[in-house]
């Protein structure tokens, strides 16, 4: 089971993590807040960009752009944590499956983003410039229902399935 509400929300419609595993023993439960558990932002609601200002990204940004606060260019406490919370979900999964019991993870954004803070911050590179060579040799262009993309090639390099994306059809 998988949810997204602040801590206590469902314990109080009777869905707390030790009533969900008595009423469905070796469950995995992945409970995802924005501030923590504990701590007195607990309680608050909150999604990646308002986190993102509460714990300072916005400021650094800013700071990096030579500008005032600004949100970085993607949601990346919203991606990184979904990705933590999947693999948390698998290994809690895997370890119910070898040990048996119920599991529960905790994930907030918040502490994903101080986990990404921790990895520190590249200084800025003043006047970089990049010839139009070097773009194109990470960038493809495909042909989609409305016209041509052209875009960031896929990092990964296969040699029996190569990495590719798919325009869908609209």
């Amino acid at each position: 089971m998988i949810q997204g509400f602040r801590p206590g929300a469902l314990d109080r419609l009777g869905f707390s993590p030790d009533e969900i595993a008595r009423l469905r023993p070796g469950i995995v439960c992945v409970w995802l807040c924005a501030f923590g558990p504990a701590g007195p932002w607990a309680g608050r609601r909150g999604f990646d960009s308002l986190v993102q200002t509460a714990t300072g990204f916005n400021a650094e940004e800013g700071t990096a752009a030579g500008s005032g606060p600004k949100e970085l260019p993607c949601q990346a406490l919203d991606h990184a944590t979904g990705h933590l919370m999947a693999f948390a979900a698998m290994m809690a999964r895997l370890r119910q499956a070898r040990e048996g019991g119920s599991w529960l993870v905790r994930a907030s954004l918040a502490q994903t983003g101080r986990w990404i803070a921790g990895f520190g911050r590249k200084k800025r590179f003043e006047g970089a410039q990049f010839t139009a060579a070097e773009i194109d040799a990470v960038c493809e262009t495909r042909a989609t229902p409305r016209g041509s993309v052209r875009a960031v090639c896929h990092a990964a390099r296969l040699a029996d399935t190569p990495a590719a994306w798919v325009p869908a059809d609209y």
